[in-house]
């Protein structure tokens, strides 16, 4: 009986652990389709991973090349602007010196105009004081001449020699006078006109003089001395030349336009 139990248990375990063998393999069975389908999910997955993760690096790829190209046009772009405004400032620089140039060249032509000018009139103020000068070497001259010849002269010796006296000192009044009327400044000689006042009494003087000179012409007359007579006669000829032209250059720096010089004019005379 005993052994029947026995029997009966083994066949019993021996069931159990075949069923349980059997139920094992079953589910590894279940399990190994599972399996497979998740690491084939998994090497889809890991395959879309990296096609995006190649996707992505081929748009940042791009990216940076577009960005380098961006890059690389703005830094044209950049160089390009900065050759414009090099180029912008050289010619700027070229003009200003051109300027600076014509300028410094119509200054200095100015500058040699007006010295040009001033030296013109200097030289125009030396000849006539030198001019001036002459005139009264001249008429001293003369004047000496005459006294001299008048003291061996009897008679009228006395009446020529206070005539010379008195043309001498008439003929350096007028020179101061028109020496004066020559100082008058252009601007005041536009708006009033010459010195009027000393254009008149100079004019007086130098008619003084020659109505005194004509009057020594007939006092020569009576003159015996045919030496002392030419004597005479070429130095009253020296006094009238000298007068004349004294009243010439007088009339001739009285010209001139002026806006209220006729004005000024009615006073004087």
């Amino acid at each position: 009986m005993k052994q029947l139990i026995f029997i009966i248990a083994g066949l019993m375990i021996f069931a159990m652990a075949g069923y349980a063998q059997a139920d094992n393999q079953d589910s590894t069975n279940d399990s190994s389709p599972n399996q497979g389908q998740d690491v084939a999910a998994d090497e889809a997955a890991d395959t879309e991973e990296e096609e995006e993760e190649e996707e992505e690096d081929s748009e940042e790829n791009d990216s940076d090349s577009s960005n380098e190209e961006g890059e690389s046009e703005t830094n044209d772009e950049q160089e390009e602007n900065q050759n414009q405004i090099k180029n912008q400032g050289e010619e700027q620089n070229l003009t200003n010196q051109e300027t600076e140039q014509e300028g410094e060249e119509n200054s200095e032509k100015i500058t040699t105009d007006d010295e040009g000018e001033e030296i013109e009139e200097e030289k125009e103020t030396a000849e006539t004081n030198s001019r001036a000068v002459e005139r009264r070497s001249i008429v001293a001259n003369a004047v000496q001449e005459v006294l001299q010849v008048t003291e061996q002269t009897d008679g009228i010796g006395e009446q020529i020699r206070v005539m010379a006296q008195a043309q001498n000192q008439n003929h350096e009044q007028a020179e101061d006078g028109l020496e004066k009327i020559q100082q008058r400044s252009g601007i005041i000689q536009f708006f009033l006109g010459p010195n009027y006042g000393e254009v008149k009494r100079t004019g007086e003087l130098l008619e003084e003089n020659q109505n005194r000179l004509e009057e020594m012409s007939q006092l020569m007359s009576q003159v015996t001395n045919q030496s002392d007579k030419q004597n005479l006669i070429e130095q009253i000829g020296l006094l009238e030349t000298t007068n004349e032209e004294l009243s010439e250059a007088v009339e001739e720096s009285s010209k001139g336009f002026s806006l209220f010089g006729w004005l000024i004019k009615i006073f004087v005379e």
